[in-house]
């Protein structure tokens, strides 16, 4: 569930409309193919999370904020349930939520 965007320089500009290749390593990285050549790129991921931090005190904005992020720990909850999604997916969506400070689903 992660967008990869090509970076725009002049080497990769005439390759807008090609397919791409994603090699995914063992060692989990990541690299784009185009043409035989690596691509430098960006994630996009399309799956934030909303951290305590960014939920503040307003008693509108409050309790929406409090709202998203017991939807994302719903969502979360669902994928981490899933046989679809591969194990070193299960473990980065882990390891971000960690890093946001907060609790396992």
């Amino acid at each position: 569930r992660r967008a990869y965007l090509v970076r725009p320089t002049p080497d990769t500009l005439p390759l807008g409309g090609k397919e791409v290749s994603v090699h995914e390593w063992e060692d989990g990285r990541i690299e784009l193919h185009c043409e035989g050549r690596v691509l430098p790129y960006n994630i996009f991921d399309k799956n934030p999370l909303v951290t305590q931090g960014d939920v503040i005190e307003n008693k509108r904005l409050g309790a929406v904020m409090a709202f998203i992020q017991s939807a994302q720990a719903e969502r979360d909850k669902q994928r981490l349930a899933s046989k679809k999604i591969t194990l070193r997916e299960k473990e980065r969506l882990r390891h971000e939520r960690a890093l946001a400070g907060l609790p396992a689903v």
